[in-house]
């Protein structure tokens, strides 16, 4: 059970200072915001600030920077789709072989004219 003198409670001291009762955004928003603006924007280098800022990506949002890196040719994808394959298989819900085949498959397809399915396939697999 956790003492309830060191729950900060509002308006209340907490270990000698006050508990604060608000988040602080700066005027850009929140770094995943950020993040998202700067994707549909197309800037990658503003994306992968805001990425790093972030510290972690989910696996939606790093599919989202996967497809970024297809569209513009970068040659950040091959490597990005590889971890994220490998992220899908670790941390994927209920995925199995024949799953990680699919989106093995798919994910070159995002360099290609079937970029929309490609992206569909890979989203239903989250």
């Amino acid at each position: 059970m956790i003492p309830t003198a060191s729950i900060p409670q509002r308006g209340r001291l907490v270990g000698g200072s006050a508990a604060c009762e608000h988040v602080f955004v700066t005027s850009q928003g929140t770094a995943h915001g950020r993040f998202q603006r700067a994707l549909e924007r197309g800037n990658l280098e503003q994306a992968e600030q805001a990425a790093r800022e972030l510290g972690w990506l989910s696996l939606v949002d790093a599919l989202a920077l996967v497809v970024a890196y297809a569209r513009t040719g970068s040659p950040k994808f091959e490597p990005a789709a590889v971890r994220w394959l490998a992220r899908l298989a670790l941390e994927g819900r209920e995925i199995g072989l024949s799953d990680l085949q699919l989106a093995s498959a798919a994910l070159p397809c995002l360099r290609g004219f079937r970029t929309g399915q490609a992206e569909k396939i890979l989203l239903r697999l989250l």
